[in-house]
């Protein structure tokens, strides 16, 4: 299958330095922003099979006028046999116009997602619940979404944004989409609440529960 890049427009420093072409694992595809420093590229993987290793790739600068992806590391689409529907961990196929609010695509893709970077979060033990759950129809399953993502703080509900400067910063930052933290390159300025120096900080604001 071929991967497939979907733009959000979410703005990125711009080095001047691009990474090599990103590759999706077979039966995957990849959400992003381009090639360039900073940019951010998701691995999904199509509907009935479930991601192992790491969902997000950042562009990040490995010398002076070079980048690469990371982390680096292998990736595969597995048949999911742990799921017990006709639903793996995305839609059939992500929505290319990039109009999509960002919560509603958020509260679309929560369910099911897998969590590699915080497999013992609360979220993740009630989304495993929710997953083995039986009889509820996709109006139900979408109200129960829209409610754990409305439930967030504020903050945690922003889409990442780098900001124009030109600094190559790690920052972490919440997605509601998976209900964990991640890495992303931060510019330096103008940028937003969602934005964590480390995990540790990132998940203590938004995965702790009270």
């Amino acid at each position: 299958m071929p991967s497939l890049i979907i733009n959000f427009g979410r703005p990125f420093p711009d080095l001047g330095i691009e990474c090599p072409p990103a590759a999706a694992p077979e039966r995957g595809y990849l959400e992003g922003e381009g090639e360039r420093v900073g940019a951010i590229v998701y691995v999904r993987c199509v509907r009935g099979y479930r991601l192992h290793g790491p969902t997000v790739m950042a562009c990040r600068p490995s010398g002076e006028r070079t980048a690469r992806w990371s982390p680096d590391v292998p990736r595969e689409c597995r048949v999911d046999d742990d799921e017990g529907s006709d639903e793996g961990n995305n839609s059939d196929n992500p929505d290319s116009t990039g109009n999509s609010n960002y919560l509603d695509q958020a509260i679309i893709k929560s369910r099911g997602n897998p969590h590699f970077l915080q497999p013992d979060s609360q979220f993740w033990q009630a989304q495993k619940k929710r997953r083995g759950r039986l009889g509820l129809t996709e109006e139900e399953k979408t109200a129960e979404r829209r409610e754990e993502v409305e439930s967030l703080p504020a903050s945690c509900r922003l889409r990442p944004l780098a900001g124009p400067c030109r600094g190559a910063v790690r920052r972490y930052f919440f997605d509601p989409a998976a209900m964990e933290c991640h890495q992303f390159v931060y510019g330096g300025c103008q940028g937003n609440s969602n934005n964590f120096q480390t995990i540790d900080e990132c998940n203590k604001k938004c995965q702790t529960r009270e």
